[in-house]
């Protein structure tokens, strides 16, 4: 595992080929830090601040920029996201139900797709001559960047899956977010669309709370905490990022189903985090591939996603959304994605509705 040590004693992970830098590939741990049995499983369990992140994100990339043999790939144009081999869109987790119909559909639309998953197993039922697999553990930065070298776009459909199988909370839906960030940056990918959860900047919610309860068993401690630090980690790096073009998207589902497609005009998009339903998991995918090839109009947004059905605050004293925050009964999930605020644009226009909680952890 190569690393980069930075100040205070904290290790941000990235990998570096072809570098000689090996004054900077020991790693640190705090003293309360959890050791991986395994030597080359990468050490993420330390809990840096958010600005600690970004100042080691940005650092990272530099040395990796500057001192690589081989720097940032040369991204295809955003317009043409997936439209070559050569850049593909890489799907991370594309062994999950949401991240396999990820994969499907951008193969379907004859667009050219690396399903990235632990093992790098096939995960369609019928091959495909648009996908190729690839092994990639988002917890660990060299691994990641191998998979996401060359990409046009990058889809982020992981999520902890315990300690036995991929990962906890921790490892995955906070710094695996972050050494995806970090990886996009470094090879100068388009567009990374980051699939989060909705309610999860409402911490007093009751489907916060009941998430974090019911799952702790089963993938680990505070999933909803490290998902919000997650995409606090995202923005924070994006937004202290001097390179140009490149861009995030943060969706936000909601309770995951796997009946089929509700269709576009009985989807509920809002920006905010105030309403709450259930969605099928097909919808977040056809509307998180329209989300990475829509273009500019989703760059640094951030939107929860639901079905019409069954849709309620996550919070019963929150406000009403104003009209134009609210995007429903479009005839395409292109259409739906119209008019998003960019994050930037809903804090400066809605501060008494957008949260500022970024997880007890």
């Amino acid at each position: 595992m190569n690393a980069f040590v930075l100040h205070h004693g904290r290790t941000a992970e990235i990998a570096q080929p072809k570098c000689r830098l090996s004054a900077l590939s020991k790693q640190l741990t705090s003293d309360d830090d959890e050791r991986s049995e395994e030597p080359t499983k990468p050490c993420v369990f330390w809990n840096p601040s958010r600005r600690q992140i970004v100042l080691d994100a940005n650092y990272a990339v530099l040395l990796g920029t500057l001192f690589c043999e081989v720097g940032p790939a040369d991204a295809a144009d955003p317009s043409s996201i997936g439209a070559s081999r050569g850049h593909p869109v890489v799907v991370l987790g594309a062994g999950g139900k949401t991240g396999k119909r990820c994969t499907q559909l951008l193969a379907d639309k004859k667009l050219f797709v690396r399903a990235a998953t632990r093992d790098g197993r096939q995960v369609l039922d019928v091959e495909s001559p648009y996908v190729t697999y690839s092994v990639c553990d988002v917890t660990n930065i060299q691994s990641l960047n191998e998979a996401v070298a060359g990409a046009s776009g990058v889809i982020f459909a992981a999520s902890a899956s315990g300690k036995a199988k991929g990962g906890v909370p921790r490892e995955v839906d906070y710094m695996g977010a972050a050494n995806t960030a970090i990886a996009c940056l470094k090879h100068g990918v388009p567009k990374l669309v980051l699939i989060s959860a909705g309610t999860v900047s409402r911490p007093t919610s009751p489907g916060f709370k009941a998430t974090n309860y019911f799952v702790k068993n089963i993938y680990g401690e505070k999933i909803m905490d490290y998902k919000i630090a997650g995409e606090a980690a995202v923005r924070d790096i994006y937004n202290q990022s001097s390179k140009k073009g490149l861009a995030y998207t943060i969706l936000r589902p909601g309770g995951l189903n796997g009946r089929p497609s509700k269709g576009p005009s009985r989807i509920h998009i809002s920006q905010g985090d105030v309403y709450s339903s259930e969605i099928s998991r097909e919808d977040v995918a056809l509307v998180a591939v329209s989300a990475l090839l829509k273009g500019v109009a989703t760059d640094f947004t951030t939107f929860e996603l639901n079905q019409v059905s069954g849709l309620t605050k996550a919070i019963a004293s929150l406000p009403d959304l104003p009209a134009e925050l609210i995007h429903t009964g479009a005839p395409s999930y292109n259409d739906l994605l119209d008019g998003l605020f960019t994050d930037a644009e809903l804090s400066r226009k809605y501060p008494d509705i957008v949260s500022n909680f970024d997880g007890d952890i």
